[in-house]
Formats: C-alpha cells, sequence, structure tokens
C-alpha cells in the first residue's frame, strides 16, 4: 500500500498538471479584489497586485484590514478562486486516473499490488495532492502578505485612546476557534485555521472530480462537471442570502453553499448563522470526504475488476 501511494503521489506532485494547478491557484488569489470600500463614488477596485503598486502608505494605513494577517485571511475569498477548486485540485491526479483506466494499463498494478490497494492509493493519493496544494499556495501568499502589507503593530502603534483598544480588541483573533481553544492571540494559529479550513474544503472537491472520472472515464467531463455543480449551488445559496438581506430576516441555512463566503467567513461565523457548535464546521467536510470515499471505492471496485 505505501508503496503504491509512494508511487501516485509521485506521480501527482512531480507532474506539470500540479505547477500548472498550484500557479493558477495563487494566480486567482493575487487577482482576488481586496478593496475595502468607504464610500466614495470614485474609489478604485483593486487585486492584490493593483493594490501593491498603485496604493501609497496613506492608503494601505488608512484602516487595520489592510493588515498582512486581515489580507491574507481574505485572499481565498475570490469567487473564482473556489469554484474552480474541483478542476484546479483535480488537474494532478483525475487525467491520470482517466487515462490508466482507458489504456486498461491499471491491470498491471492491480495484478501487482491487489485491487484494494490500487483503490485505496489512489484515493489517498488525490486527497493528500490536494491538500499539498494548497498549502504550497497558502505558504507562498501568506509570505506574500507578510513581505507586503504592515504589521497588526504598525496600526496599534498609530492609534490612541479608544481607537487602540478597539485595534487591540480586532487584532486578539478571538472569534477563530484556534485561539479561542488556546486564549490566544497569535497570528501563527488564525494561518493555522484557516489552513485547517482550505485543506478540508479543498479535498472534498477534488473527490468529486474523482468520482466523476471513475465514472464517466472522460478527464474534461470530470473535471468540468464539478465546477458546474458548484456554480449551480452557489447561485441558489446567493440567491437566498440577497433575499434575506432584502427582506432584513434571518440568514437562511443554505447560506453554508455560498463557497465564497464558506472559504472567507467559515469558522468565524459558520456558528453564529448556523445555531450549531463550530466543530460541526469541521464534522462536515470530514464525514462527507469519508463518504465519497466509499462511493469511489465502490465506482473503481467495478472498473479495475480482472
Amino acid at each position: 500500500m505505501l508503496a503504491a501511494l509512494r508511487f501516485d503521489l509521485k506521480k501527482n506532485i512531480l507532474s506539470a498538471p500540479f505547477l500548472l494547478g498550484t500557479g493558477a491557484l495563487l494566480l486567482l488569489c493575487l487577482m482576488t479584489s481586496c478593496t475595502v470600500f468607504n464610500g466614495a463614488a470614485d474609489q478604485p477596485n483593486y487585486n492584490y497586485i493593483q493594490f501593491l503598486f498603485r496604493a501609497d502608505r496613506g492608503e494601505m494605513m488608512s484602516t487595520y484590514l489592510y493588515s498582512d494577517i486581515c489580507m491574507f485571511s481574505r485572499g481565498f475569498g475570490g469567487e473564482w478562486t473556489a469554484m474552480f477548486l474541483p478542476m484546479l485540485t483535480g488537474l494532478a491526479c483525475v487525467p491520470m486516473l482517466c487515462d490508466e483506466l482507458n489504456s486498461n494499463n491499471f491491470r498491471l498494478c492491480v495484478t501487482r499490488s491487489g485491487r484494494r490497494k490500487y483503490i485505496l492509493s489512489k484515493l489517498c493519493a488525490a486527497v493528500i495532492t490536494a491538500v499539498l496544494m494548497i498549502v504550497l499556495v497558502t505558504v507562498i501568499f501568506g509570505l506574500f502578505c507578510l513581505v507586503a502589507f504592515p504589521s497588526p503593530q504598525e496600526y496599534i502603534d498609530l492609534a490612541e485612546g479608544k481607537e487602540q483598544a478597539m485595534l487591540r480588541h480586532s487584532f486578539a483573533f478571538s472569534e477563530y476557534p484556534l485561539n479561542a481553544l488556546f486564549a490566544s492571540r497569535s497570528r501563527a494559529l488564525v494561518v493555522l485555521s484557516r489552513l485547517i479550513t482550505l485543506s478540508l474544503y479543498s479535498a472534498l472537491p477534488c473527490m468529486l472530480s474523482m468520482i466523476m472520472g471513475a465514472l464517466t472515464l472522460n478527464k474534461f467531463v470530470s473535471l468540468s462537471v464539478p465546477v458546474m455543480l458548484y456554480f449551480a449551488v452557489r447561485q441558489l445559496a446567493v440567491s437566498a442570502v440577497q433575499s434575506a438581506y432584502e427582506e432584513m430576516r434571518e440568514l437562511p441555512k443554505l447560506w453554508f453553499f455560498e463557497v465564497r463566503e464558506r472559504f472567507v467567513y467559515g469558522e468565524t461565523q459558520f456558528g453564529e448563522i448556523m445555531h450549531l457548535p463550530t466543530a460541526w464546521f469541521y464534522v462536515y467536510p470530514i464525514a462527507a470526504l469519508l463518504l465519497l470515499g466509499v462511493l469511489f471505492y465502490r465506482l473503481m471496485k467495478r472498473r479495475v475488476s480482472v
């Protein structure tokens, strides 16, 4: 099993599609809008790259939301970033799976290692590949924010009185589960909390693409159908959320399936909106991964019968 897993991981990670998916995901993060609007009609809407080169020091220090940790937290909130995750995370493993099944090359691997080990290796390699991709992007994007934007302390030093106390409270990050759990103000725990969320919710769309690959044996369909599914579900959620805002009602439970909101505010607002313990925010992707894993195993068991 371990030998097969190492072989599949090597094929996935040391491949051009893995680098392409990682680069595309990082670019989508950098192209996300990061402007905090102050109501001015002529205020430009900058993405991260534009903001870095066009915004002056005064604009950068105008609100603490331009601090390194706040910019990092909002970086994965792009509409297209969330919706293209099934394609980008599956890019390194789904085409290889389809090619193996279509060419019958899987028979040699199944003969050597057995059907069960072959399927489990593909499943685990796909999840690990998706997680490694998002970890790599998160680390690079985090370092970019750390270097490019001011630290929270710079905003605190410039403030006085009540404003300074407000900033200290904002930079306590008590709304993040790990900070609340350890009663800490650490930015590292915020990053770790974000990383756990991004990893769990990035493995899900990858598994959807893998299931489509086992079902259709077509890599283009397998990568595109989950994206369309994400888009359709998101549109339903956005419509429900907008109606709630317009009618000044409580946000519906469908908010959870608004992919962008889930990626940006999942850990911090899940309990308040869904009226469930925050732990359920993490139970859902783990349970869904297990169910999708069982479905993938059953589909593949029929495909690789020799």
